[in-house]
């Protein structure tokens, strides 16, 4: 299962096309490129309301990430860094589900349909890395391990993992 996220992930990210709205960065990729730029200057100078602090972790990453790398934030290194960051997150997620799929015992067959379910459907098998500078592959992953820690049951890792709830 991982190796076929990844193998997507790579596929989808060389080869396939990029949502093509505002340079690349769409519609709501518009907000968090401009976080991931100057998230210090967004945050001193705009604020953010409960809504946007809900969605700003992938921005963060993306922009610390840059920031590490001595990468400049350009919209094009933005995007590449929210690809990266995507196609981790997906990753992250898959590995969570094999866990689950460990811990509660299902078959082969079972956790491959879970796997087909959740991988197969056009939000995370295509749209994800089409338009990446969204939130949507970090609140997937962080469903994923919140499912996670309610099996095992980790109400640690519950809590962590649903910030803002």
């Amino acid at each position: 299962m991982l190796g076929l996220v990844a193998l997507g992930s790579v596929i989808t990210i060389v080869f396939a096309e990029r949502i093509g709205v505002n340079g690349g960065l769409g519609w709501d990729g518009q907000a968090y490129g401009h976080w991931a730029q100057n998230f210090a200057g967004v945050v001193e100078h705009h604020g953010l309301d409960q809504f946007q602090a809900q969605r700003v972790l992938p921005s963060v990453i993306v922009h610390y990430s840059l920031a590490a790398v001595g990468a400049p934030p350009s919209i094009a290194n933005m995007i590449a860094a929210f690809q990266v960051l995507d196609a981790l997150m997906l990753l992250a997620a898959a590995a969570c589900l094999c866990r689950i799929a460990r811990v509660l015992g299902w078959s082969r067959a079972a956790a491959w349909a879970a796997f087909a379910s959740m991988f197969g459907g056009f939000a995370i098998a295509r749209h994800a890395l089409y338009d990446p500078v969204l939130t949507d592959p970090t609140a997937f992953c962080l469903g994923a391990v919140s499912v996670l820690g309610y099996v095992e049951r980790r109400t640690w890792v519950v809590l962590a993992s649903a910030p803002g709830t």
